[in-house]
């Protein structure tokens, strides 16, 4: 995973296209995408442009996106990873991250909200059953690595390289988690 990464949050499309492209031209090789953003599409036109050329290759890339709040139900997680994948048009992603640990009302509204304009959590959820959603998604594609975001001073990681212990017992508490390397 190169150390520099190009955040693609970045609001208008044609800016997204020209920054994607532009970040790739200098010489960035991660790409740090999101749901969430609404914008995976246009980095991936902006991938599938400069790959075209020849001048680089998908493997030359290093490709994080994150699973929006609003899809952490485990029968959602896979149709979203897949979904994410076709809009930056690349059949796989090096990182998938779920973006933060709260799960909203699952559906297409990013941010569901009630008649006073409070956020609706999804409290028949919990983190624990999205992480395993995200973690068969590893076992059956074992390409990838699977983390959350924004959990403030722990690392969460895990890969078909190894599995953070720190996550299945502080944040999960979950009893013999066993490190497990391939």
């Amino acid at each position: 995973m190169p150390a520099l990464g190009f955040g693609t949050l970045i609001p208008d499309p044609a800016e997204t296209r020209s920054a994607t492209t532009n970040a790739l031209k200098v010489g960035f090789r991660h790409f740090d995408c999101a749901e969430r953003y609404r914008n995976e599409w246009e980095v991936g036109e902006s991938l599938k442009s400069e790959f075209a050329t020849g001048a680089i290759t998908r493997q030359d890339v290093f490709i994080t996106t994150k699973l929006w709040n609003t899809n952490h139900r485990p029968e959602r997680v896979e149709p979203a990873f897949n979904a994410s994948c076709e809009c930056l048009g690349i059949s796989y992603v090096d990182l998938y991250l779920i973006h933060t640990p709260y799960a909203f009302q699952p559906g297409d509204n990013m941010e569901p909200r009630d008649q006073m304009g409070h956020i609706i959590y999804d409290h028949d959820v919990t983190l624990l059953d999205t992480w395993r959603a995200m973690e068969n998604l590893v076992e059956v594609l074992g390409r990838f690595s699977v983390c959350c975001a924004d959990l403030p001073g722990v690392t969460i990681w895990r890969s078909f390289r190894g599995f953070e212990m720190e996550f299945g017992k502080r944040i999960l508490g979950l009893d013999g988690v066993s490190h497990h390397r391939s």
